[in-house]
């Protein structure tokens, strides 16, 4: 594949690559920075809670009985 495009002329590559790019990277950062923010924000709105039993009690990486939970 990388032979067919050092085939290519530079402007083609180019065109190439800005394709390739809108394709795999379709937001800019800051864009995505924002959805994650909303999204954390949305999903953490009464604060952090263990996914298993709901408590709001959690300690990260944190272990019960010596497993990790």
């Amino acid at each position: 594949m990388w032979k067919d495009v050092s085939e290519l002329t530079k402007s083609e590559q180019i065109a190439l690559y800005n394709a390739m790019k809108q394709d795999l990277f379709p937001d800019e950062p800051d864009k995505i920075t924002k959805l994650l923010k909303s999204i954390r924000e949305a999903r953490f709105a009464s604060g952090l809670g263990c996914v298993y039993c709901g408590s709001t009690s959690v300690k990260r990486n944190g272990k019960y009985r010596s497993l990790s939970v």
